[in-house]
């Protein structure tokens, strides 16, 4: 028997409607599979190896390579000497993967209250460059030890150019009247806390 106007027209909707379907299915799994690979993207694959506080200089020791979850990734990744250098916007905590948004080329100082910056040069303790980073602990000594405990704020300095590099302490206002005469014959002591 033939099939009446009315049945191939509800054939021919329900084959609309499922072809319809079908499309907008296959474009979310689409936008699915954009999204998933965006969003490994986003993750850098390194790790921080130990705590680090807001405003640390990365060296190569503190971040470690995680194993990439998609291997197209790879391509988008910085080097690890891309990362050395960079600053830390916020702290991370010891196997928390590293942000590309949270590393600045510029320093992230957090001054605390009632406290001044005073920048020290290091083009005479370069061998300081590696061991001092932000939450460390100096002495400012020549002859007598005219700043205690001061705390380092930041390493700052061009990239490979050792010799511009300076150590940005956090002092108590005022306390920069203590260094006398030429700074050049000030060095500094890192304390073992």
């Amino acid at each position: 028997m033939p099939a009446s106007r009315k049945s191939l027209l509800v054939l021919g909707n329900t084959i609309r409607v499922g072809i319809i379907v079908f499309y907008l299915a296959w474009v979310g799994v689409g936008f699915y599979i954009l999204h998933y690979k965006t969003m490994n993207r986003v993750h850098s694959q390194y790790v921080a190896t130990a705590d680090l506080p807001v405003g640390h200089r990365l060296r190569a020791s503190d971040f470690t390579i995680h194993p990439t979850v998609c291997p197209t990734v790879d391509a988008d990744r910085l080097s690890p000497s891309q990362l050395t250098g960079k600053y830390l916007s916020h702290s991370y905590t010891t196997g928390k993967p590293l942000q590309r948004s949270d590393l600045s080329v510029a320093p992230v100082i957090v001054l605390g209250d009632k406290k001044m910056r005073y920048v020290f040069p290091l083009q005479k303790q370069l061998d300081l460059v590696e061991s001092l980073n932000t939450g460390s602990h100096v002495d400012v000594c020549w002859k007598v030890c005219v700043l205690e405990n001061a705390r380092v704020l930041s390493i700052v300095g061009p990239s490979g150019q050792g010799a511009e590099y300076y150590a940005i302490l956090e002092i108590a206002a005022g306390e920069d009247t203590n260094v006398a005469g030429e700074i050049a014959n000030y060095r500094l002591f890192l304390r073992n806390e």
